[in-house]
């Protein structure tokens, strides 16, 4: 099955996936709102899925079909590679992530893969995912926060409410909400005591 709001990707892949002998192109379409009824109606075997979509994105929709269906596999196939879309696609159970730049063959063989078991990436992915848990190893991991989110998160570990943090920073209570929601989505916590944890125990603020 295929998710991806370009007509002439998806038209290409189908075409390329029935020239292949055991392969059948059961639905593709062009956005994931109603994804998890078209899975329970046709049952794939395997997903491929983009992630820049309208309505609702492909990493939404793969959190939705890897929460119902746990046990399908769900690739990504995408235009970014960008670290922070790889990162939060894995850890939200997609079993690989490919590059649409990648050679047809490639992406065929990729897809037997994941169906088999394995984890494909292309290469740049790769090389970002190692990158990754090398600076994980080292306790030096990246997070991509910015300034303002790593000043509400040195105040949060310091004990403040979201209300006093607003008023040391000069914010509104509703924007330290929204830098907490990216701060959470960031780290890959769902709870303050687990990013103030992770803050303390990986040293991320002074």
């Amino acid at each position: 099955m295929l998710f991806d709001d370009n007509s002439k990707i998806l038209d290409s892949m189908s075409m390329l996936l029935d020239t292949h002998e055991g392969f059948d192109v059961c639905g593709a379409y062009s956005n994931v709102l109603n994804c998890l009824e078209e899975v329970k109606i046709k049952k794939p075997d395997i997903v491929l899925m983009d992630i820049d979509m309208p309505g609702l994105n492909g990493l939404e929709g793969l959190k939705l079909l890897t929460k119902k269906y746990p046990d399908l596999p769900v690739l990504m196939l995408t235009s970014f590679d960008d670290e922070q879309k790889v990162y939060s696609a894995l850890r939200n159970g997609a079993r690989g992530y490919l590059l649409k730049s990648m050679p047809p063959d490639t992406i065929v063989n990729s897809i037997k893969e994941a169906y088999a078991g394995g984890v494909p990436m292309s290469d740049r992915v790769a090389n970002k995912v190692l990158d990754y848990f090398r600076k994980a190893s080292r306790g030096n991991v990246d997070y991509h926060l910015t300034e303002r989110e790593l000043d509400v998160l040195r105040l949060l570990v310091n004990g403040l409410s979201y209300q006093q943090v607003a008023d040391e920073l000069s914010i509104s209570y509703e924007t330290v909400r929204t830098h907490i929601k990216h701060l959470y989505a960031k780290l890959g916590v769902a709870t303050l005591a687990e990013a103030v944890v992770k803050a303390v125990k990986e040293d991320l603020i002074d």
